[in-house]
């Protein structure tokens, strides 16, 4: 301990650096000047950064639905910030929040808050809803406060909806619409209209009643004019600047396939589309090219895509209910699995190369890389949709409750609700909740808060 005590503070944190949170903590305890070194923004936020919530917000206090976000659990290995020695870091306090939060859903420290809004959507911590003269959107902290955007034309629907960061995005037939919000408002960023082409090229329309198809990464945002689905339009998401048009016919080698998916993930574009015989290509912006192309032997009805992996429900007709399930690598296009699910129950990519799919009553969650973890459990009722959090929790809507499964060990942890769901939405800090509308009710929907 001598000798560790008198190496620079830089060489003791390059040594720190190794250690996992747990042993950091262990050390802590050490001494004081090994406290005083732990406590480093260098040191927490390579572990923020091994634990995938370095680029996640800071936990506020005061957005806090539960009375004890911080509860401490006996078998809890981080020491409470009450009683620490110095302050923490900012990243040791944004680690620990995360950890407390992740605990409470585990532990089920949880309210449950009942709400009138009837949503359509719940997006970037928005509840949003819409009728024929706008759109509605509700802070989850503040639902008292609704937050009202006219439509540009309030004689047309709203196709689909989005937000990322403060800006919220609406399509509307051949216009995208950006709203950006300043506390409790939002005004009009930018207006992206779509240009009309001639009418042979009608068509190119994919089965869709919405005009425009919209995917926003980080790196841009796409269109695609379903009408004329040949071409992709890129945009700076934050400025609306356009950035590329891209014709697809240089890729296809036919000026007409019929386009069934559109997909996107940092810089590509996955489209699935059918000629003679049905394809999936991946597009990277960054290089201008297509750099894989893979056929498919049946029609793509779904396209679910991750950072390494891409896969596909692949159908002969729209009646059937089973459906083949192919999965791909997204580097070199090379078939990694051929699965069967069913073809109305979700598929879920998760960032540690997990696929997650179901087949009537079982869930599997089969691991890409690395295949030693497979779980498999059979969930009693049926299956509507699924959400992975915190890379090993899934949250399961039965129709008429909510299941909480820890996938490493195939363990259910809890049951939330007895009620009829018509959908949910799940974040870091939130399950919400819609409920199949009851015209006895004035509760639209419920909102569980593990923060």
């Amino acid at each position: 301990m001598d000798f560790i005590s008198n190496l620079p503070i830089e060489i003791l944190e390059e040594i720190f650096l190794y250690l996992g949170s747990d042993d950091l903590v262990r050390c802590s305890y050490v001494s004081l000047q090994w406290r005083e070194v732990i406590n480093s923004n260098k040191i927490w936020s390579v572990q923020c950064s091994r634990d995938r919530i370095l680029q996640k917000e800071y936990l506020q206090s005061s957005w806090s639905l539960i009375s004890n976000p911080v509860k401490v659990y006996r078998d809890h290995v981080f020491d409470p910030e009450a009683t620490r020695l110095t302050v923490p870091c900012h990243w040791r306090s944004h680690y620990n929040r995360y950890k407390f939060l992740e605990r409470n859903w585990r532990k089920g420290n949880y309210s449950l808050i009942r709400t009138k809004v009837d949503a359509q959507h719940y997006i970037g911590g928005l509840l949003i809803s819409v009728d024929i003269l706008g759109l509605t959107a509700y802070s989850i902290q503040l639902l008292n406060y609704p937050m009202y955007i006219k439509k540009m034309d309030t004689s047309k629907d709203v196709d689909a909806v989005s937000v990322k960061g403060n800006l919220l995005f609406y399509t509307q037939d051949r216009h995208l619409i950006c709203m950006k919000r300043f506390n409790l408002s939002f005004t009009k960023h930018y207006e992206i209209t779509v240009p009309t082409y001639l009418k042979q090229h009608s068509n190119h329309r994919s089965p869709t009643e919405s005009t425009l198809a919209l995917k926003i990464t980080d790196k841009f945002l796409v269109i695609q004019d379903l009408t004329n689905a040949c071409f992709l339009y890129f945009y700076d998401y934050k400025t609306g600047e356009f950035l590329r048009k891209v014709n697809l016919h240089t890729y296809t080698g036919n000026p007409c396939p019929q386009f069934t998916c559109l997909e996107a993930f940092d810089d590509k574009v996955f489209v699935a589309f059918s000629l003679h015989q049905h394809y999936i290509m991946i597009y990277d912006f960054k290089t201008d090219k297509v750099d894989v192309k893979v056929e498919t032997s049946l029609r793509s009805s779904e396209l679910v895509v991750s950072k390494n992996f891409f896969c596909s429900k692949l159908t002969v007709n729209q009646l059937e209910k089973s459906c083949e399930l192919h999965v791909w690598s997204v580097h070199n296009g090379e078939e990694v699995d051929l699965l069967c699910t069913n073809r109305h129950l979700p598929v879920l990519l998760t960032a540690d190369d997990k696929l997650i799919y179901s087949e009537h009553y079982t869930v599997y969650v089969r691991g890409l890389v690395n295949s030693n973890n497979d779980v498999e459990f059979t969930v009693e009722g049926r299956l509507q949709s699924m959400e992975p959090i915190w890379g090993n929790l899934l949250v399961l809507n039965l129709g008429f409750s909510l299941q909480l499964w820890d996938l490493s060990s195939g363990q259910k942890l809890h049951t939330y609700l007895r009620e009829s769901i018509e959908d949910m939405w799940v974040d870091d800090r939130h399950i919400v909740v819609k409920l199949t509308s009851r015209p006895w009710s004035t509760t639209a929907g419920y909102i569980i808060g593990f923060w």
